[in-house]
């Protein structure tokens, strides 16, 4: 079974919305046996979605550098959890032990993890490659990165392959669909998804 690896904060937000999202995103996932790769803590957005994961019997690896490994952020729920040694090196763990992924709301964190995915998969890297990212827009929340990155298409300063998918309805039910769109058996699904990417910077459902 497929492990998505989610980005989100270690903060909860202003808005309820994002960890009803989270809690309801890790129930699907749970429920359809996809294993969560996500960065370690117990706190905030990680904490809802760990959590949601963890109490419908699924999977999750934990991936937290050692400046974040101390009691208050680390969850001891989380039988699989990888210590290393930065932020780099846990990227590139999460990037690796991944067949998809999934954006939340959060913070710079959440917005380095995105980028540099998206840069990975336009330079083909091997962790990254063929991997579809999938950006749930709770809230209305990734607006303006959509806006940003149109801007920056626009402005002919970035190619317009950065294979991001915005979800508008901001729905965990919407992941799950686009999910099973690109990582059936058909791999034409896949194709046409990233096609469809490359043409307008962001696929919106």
């Amino acid at each position: 079974m497929p492990n998505i690896c989610v980005f989100c904060g270690a903060r909860e937000g202003n808005h309820p919305s994002y960890v009803e999202a989270a809690i309801r995103l890790g129930r699907e996932m749970a429920s359809r046996e996809w294993g969560l790769v996500y960065g370690g803590a117990k706190i905030g957005m990680m904490g809802a979605i760990a959590g949601a994961v963890l109490d419908g019997g699924g999977r999750v690896k934990g991936v937290i550098p050692e400046v974040l490994d101390w009691p208050e952020a680390r969850w001891d729920r989380v039988n699989d959890m990888q210590v290393v040694p930065d932020l780099f090196v846990r990227k590139s763990v999460m990037m690796r032990r991944s067949d998809a992924f999934v954006a939340l709301p959060g913070g710079v964190g959440t917005l380095d993890e995105i980028f540099e995915l998206a840069a990975a998969k336009q330079l083909k890297m091997d962790e990254a490659h063929g991997k579809p990212l999938f950006i749930l827009n709770v809230a209305g929340y990734f607006y303006p990165l959509r806006e940003m990155i149109r801007n920056v298409v626009g402005a002919r300063t970035e190619a317009v392959d950065c294979v991001m998918a915005v979800l508008d309805r901001g729905d965990p039910v919407a992941v799950d669909r686009a999910l099973k769109f690109v990582l059936g058996p058909c791999l034409k699904n896949m194709e046409r998804v990233f096609e469809e990417c490359r043409r307008t910077s962001f696929w919106e459902v």
